[in-house]
């Protein structure tokens, strides 16, 4: 059975078969052990101090199950099914059978006990083999629950998924409990978070996409930078948490002999004690431009995402540019065209997470934090801040370990940074991530070593950081301001035609929505307007400026996602409501085009200024 067992974890589960048969799991063998049921099913019991305690029924465990996973059946297709508790498996079995076979199904095991004795007991194939499920168990793989969840949270399931206990579960596992459902919390809370941002400032963030491409031509690509610096290098990410003011001074001695890579709100701290960077780290799409005044910044590398506000750039005025990951086709089709690449990365929320991000992708063996407190000293959140009243009671923060063992405060945003960081460390394991923050939040996964001692330890050698830049090759040297000006147009050119068949569009859903009003059922009229619409569709699908297009109208974009799996048991009036839901969205397409010609439009008088 163990063997049966483990055959099905190798090929779907590396993660926990790796940690079996390399040995590095310790269980008590005796905590858990598996009874018969009256009708001879295996039943999982869990011994708890002086007590055994019944994670299954004791007459019929599938009968249970499927009490228990009653309000399941009508689960919408791409919905997320996650339970606390495995037990012997009956609960997820069932929910396999019974659920759609679009929805994922994420099972977190707070005893490592009783998932090894089920692994060893009861035949578990048929739920191992399920692609639909995502296995994370206490002291092997847990963070894989939270990596799995954020990664399959969307904006048109997020109403839909359902979360549920297993009975016992509980009373027997309460801080387990919690962290589930922590984790549950902070994968809604970063997806609220980045549909937040794109509703409110999606416009900004595509003008950023737009205007940053007067970078491209001479810039270097993120990609090309992989296995570019050599293994026994270290990084140290200098961000501006309170403890920064500590050690900030020990920084001069690691020039040359670490990549110090620093971002945008500690450059004037790093700056005005005469250490120069070897690269600044610019993300936020709105970052406040006092942080790029004060020093001349010209001549250090900038590390940017398309993202990247185009104001603070135009301050800083780099004159080398590293551009680090890209989310929309149009820039992605740009740089294959260029014999590079700049593929998505999942840089956090925060310019230290995108900091560590870019840095694991460059295959950075030990990346060094500084000044990552993530959490308030006082009242005091970032190096050179006054004093500020801040009501802690409030929803927007919340209570987390210090690095000393005390409980402080942070914000919302900041602990999603912080399980963020846990959640790569824990995912890279090749990578060593030494804080040296010498104060705020308690990061997971990570080695806690002051900043003197890691300094001595593992920067002692010197290395020509600005050469092993140099020798990375820039793209667009010749005649790159002219391609990019011709791209535009050329996208210019094809939102314009977008714009005619999305209008086109919303007045033949318009058209299909007031004839079934009306009870006119005309088959052949309807389906000639469904055919025009999925015309509409494919060409939105496969359009290189969709990306761009949606964060414009991120607001209708989010409402009709969310939309997307409800329905109305009336055919006729859910038609109705789908014609009208998409007649609402194809006129935002139609406004987005417009916005987005306006950034175009924008873009080319600066690079026609130059004298292009």
């Amino acid at each position: 059975m163990y063997d049966k067992n483990l055959t099905y974890l190798k090929d779907n589960h590396s993660v926990i078969y790796e940690a079996i048969t390399a040995g590095r799991i310790s269980w008590e063998e005796t905590s858990a052990v598996v009874v018969m049921s009256r009708n001879e099913e295996p039943v999982m019991v869990y011994k708890d101090r002086d007590r055994e305690v019944y994670l299954n029924s004791k007459y019929n465990p599938t009968v249970e199950a499927q009490k228990y996973l009653e309000d399941i059946k009508d689960m919408p297709e791409q919905s997320i099914l996650t339970m606390f508790g495995f037990a012997n498996g009956s609960f997820l079995r069932e929910a396999l059978k019974i659920s759609n076979n679009t929805v994922k199904v994420m099972v977190y095991e707070p005893s490592v006990e009783v998932f090894m004795q089920a692994i060893n007991s009861i035949d578990l194939s048929e739920i191992l083999e399920d692609t639909r499920v995502t296995i994370a168990v206490e002291g092997i793989n847990v963070e894989q629950f939270n990596i799995s969840f954020c990664n399959n949270l969307r904006a048109q399931n997020k109403n839909t998924c359902k979360h549920i206990r297993l009975p016992k579960y509980v009373d027997l596992f309460p801080k387990e409990n919690e962290k589930y459902a922590d984790m549950l919390t902070t994968a809604y809370n970063k997806l609220q978070m980045t549909q937040n941002t794109f509703v409110q400032l999606g416009q900004l963030i595509c003008k950023n996409n737009i205007l940053n491409m007067r970078y491209l031509p001479g810039s270097r690509s993120g990609e090309d930078f992989i296995d570019s610096f050599p293994a026994d290098l270290p990084a140290i990410v200098v961000s501006a948490g309170p403890s920064l003011a500590k050690n900030k001074h020990l920084l001069k001695e690691a020039k040359g002999k670490a990549l110090i890579v620093v971002v945008d709100t500690a450059i004037n701290h790093i700056l005005d004690m005469g250490v120069e960077p070897d690269m600044i780290v610019t993300m936020d799409h709105g970052k406040h431009l006092k942080y790029f005044k004060g020093h001349d910044l010209s001549n250090i590398p900038f590390v940017i995402i398309p993202d990247s506000n185009n104001e603070a750039l135009k301050i800083a005025k780099p004159k080398e540019v590293i551009f680090t990951a890209a989310e929309s086709r149009l820039w992605t089709n740009i740089m294959r065209e260029h014999d590079t690449d700049l593929k998505p990365l999942d840089i956090g929320g925060s310019v230290a997470t995108a900091a560590i991000a870019t840095l694991i992708k460059w295959k950075f063996k030990r990346i060094i934090l500084m000044g990552q407190d993530l959490a308030f000293s006082g009242n005091v959140m970032h190096i050179g801040e006054d004093s500020k009243k801040y009501d802690f009671t409030t929803g927007n923060y919340l209570y987390v370990k210090g690095i000393n063992g005390e409980d402080i405060v942070t914000r919302l945003d900041y602990h999603s940074y912080l399980k963020w960081i846990e959640r790569h460390a824990f995912d890279n394991p090749q990578v060593e991530i030494i804080d040296a923050t010498e104060g705020g939040a308690l990061i997971q996964h990570t080695r806690i070593m002051d900043l003197r001692a890691a300094l001595d330890k593992y920067c002692t050698q010197e290395f020509d950081i600005r050469n092993i830049i140099n020798n990375v090759p820039r793209i667009m040297l010749e005649d790159g301001q002219q391609y990019i000006m011709d791209k535009l147009n050329k996208v210019k050119s094809n939102i314009k035609k977008m714009r005619m068949r999305f209008s086109e569009g919303a007045l033949d859903s318009h058209r299909g929505s007031v004839m079934l009003s009306r009870g006119d059922f005309n088959v052949k009229e309807l389906k000639k307007i469904n055919s025009n619409m999925q015309r509409v569709d494919d060409l939105f699908l496969n359009a290189e400026e969709r990306e761009l297009l949606t964060k414009i109208c991120a607001k209708a974009d989010n409402a009709f996602e969310e939309d997307m799996y409800q329905s109305d048991a009336d055919d006729i009036k859910e038609s109705i409501r789908m014609y009208s839901k998409c007649e609402e969205y194809y006129s935002s397409l139609a406004d987005a085009c417009v916005k987005l010609g306006e950034f175009i439009e924008e873009c080319l008088m600066e690079m026609e200024g130059q004298g292009c």
